[in-house]
């Protein structure tokens, strides 16, 4: 089961995600929709602690990205761990998706 813990800075919604994005996740896209329920469009995930994505934590990735542009927001991802971005860059969604190092580039990044 995919655990969130939702913070700011500045202006910034900061989801820590701790576990495994997976056909179990869908809390995520409930969270991305609480988000900009509340008027939150600069979100950025922390996957520092997310040990497996797999082809429906994927979809599910995708699904709370297209929802986060259709409200004119910004998605972007940070801490990924290698083997993650492994899988990103081989569907491609490496392209799709920001994803930063350090979080304080990542939140600089939204200025």
């Amino acid at each position: 089961m995919l655990e969130i813990e939702f913070k700011m800075n500045q202006c910034v919604a900061i989801l820590d995600l701790a576990g495994s994005v997976d056909i179990d996740a869908a809390n995520f896209i409930e969270t991305i929709g609480w988000c900009l329920g509340k008027g939150y469009k600069d979100i950025l995930c922390n996957f520092s602690d997310v040990n497996l994505v797999d082809y429906a934590g994927l979809s599910v990735l995708t699904i709370a990205y297209k929802d986060v542009i259709n409200h004119e927001g910004r998605l972007k991802f940070v801490n990924v761990p290698a083997h993650v971005e492994k899988i990103f860059c081989l569907v491609c969604l490496d392209r799709l998706f920001e994803i930063y190092a350090e979080e304080d580039s990542a939140i600089k990044s939204f200025e």
